[in-house]
């Protein structure tokens, strides 16, 4: 029982594809008429019935995918859009030092990736998410550029952080 459970749900899974099959196999024959094929009536009515059928699966079933998909791209772009408001609200908790050093990076002309390493003053922005790793720069240190969220914002960000003086 629990064998004929299974594949009744495999089918279901692959329901799609077979009735892609089979309509393209009964659009064939259905052609095949109006060509010249000799197809006996008893044969042709079921072959309009298997193809409505068929038509019908794919219609409903790729309508279901494609709302699926849709929904799916929505709500990831809903998550992204909350991860780059975290990301944002974490700056509020950044020490005085680190909040002078994310001003120094939102700075114009700093370069737009940096290393940053286990002792580097910018790894607690790396901790804190407000750092991208873009890759790996062998042992313990990170190529790394600001999170794409904060850049969005650099004006009204470095507005608001204090300045760091420079000697």
């Amino acid at each position: 029982m629990e064998g004929l459970a299974q594949l009744l749900i495999a089918i279901a899974e692959r329901a799609f594809y077979y009735a892609v099959l089979g309509l393209v196999f009964m659009g064939l024959l259905v052609i095949g008429r109006y060509v010249g094929v000799e197809i006996p009536a008893d044969v042709l009515k079921w072959v309009n019935v298997g193809f409505l059928f068929c038509l019908s699966l794919v219609v409903v079933e790729g309508g279901r995918r494609l709302i699926t998909y849709f929904s799916g791209r929505v709500a990831d772009a809903k998550e992204l859009e909350r991860a780059d408001e975290e990301v944002v609200r974490n700056i509020s908790a950044l020490h005085l030092e680190e909040a002078q050093t994310l001003w120094v990076l939102l700075d114009d002309d700093m370069p737009p990736r940096f290393a940053v390493g286990p002792l580097s003053p910018l790894y607690p922005l790396l901790q804190k998410g407000l750092l991208k790793v873009v890759r790996s720069a062998g042992g313990a240190n990170f190529l790394c550029e600001v999170h794409p969220a904060i850049m969005k914002q650099r004006e009204s960000i470095r507005a608001t952080l204090p300045p760091k003086e420079m000697a």
